[in-house]
């Protein structure tokens, strides 16, 4: 269980609805910090559909 921390939280989720879910629980986000690594030619295909499917915030082209 989450209590409201009544202070804006620095998050480093990576999925946006997670971050609405946690909103929901009194928990002000006010910013998301990335934690990605340099993707290699092996980790696009399964980075992009992370982002695609699951809703991952990741920087991949």
């Amino acid at each position: 269980m989450v209590a409201p921390l009544h202070t804006p939280q620095r998050t480093k989720i990576r999925q946006e609805p997670k971050i609405y879910q946690l909103s929901g629980f009194g928990l002000e986000i006010s910013q998301r910090i990335p934690i990605q690594m340099p993707a290699t030619p092996h980790d696009l295909s399964y980075l992009r559909t992370k982002q695609e499917r699951m809703g991952h915030m990741l920087n991949v082209k």
